[in-house]
């Protein structure tokens, strides 16, 4: 799903199970680790802490069930964490094989 605006999302996580939280509609752009560009990412405010292994953990639209993306970077004790789009990934995924 692409995210057209603040929603409620939901997440399944390592450390919580399952977790609450906003999906803020305005995107943000990182440039990852090692990479030589910048990536759109969005911004999710969990309701809970996060904790170490949460990354990865999918993002889903908490009506519809959708999949918005995978969380790839966070702040633990604020819950504030950036995901990655599913639709680049697959997108990205489908260019490459």
């Amino acid at each position: 799903m692409e995210c057209t605006g603040d929603t409620e999302i939901i997440a399944y996580t390592a450390s919580g199970g399952l977790m609450t939280g906003t999906l803020y509609g305005t995107p943000s752009y990182t440039r990852l680790p090692n990479s030589k560009t910048f990536q759109k990412v969005y911004t999710v405010r969990f309701n809970e802490p996060l904790a170490k292994g949460d990354c990865g953990s999918w993002v889903i639209d908490a009506e519809s069930r959708g999949l918005y993306g995978h969380i790839i970077a966070g702040c633990e004790p604020t819950g504030t964490a950036y995901i990655m789009s599913a639709h680049n990934v697959f997108e990205d995924a489908k260019e490459r094989l």
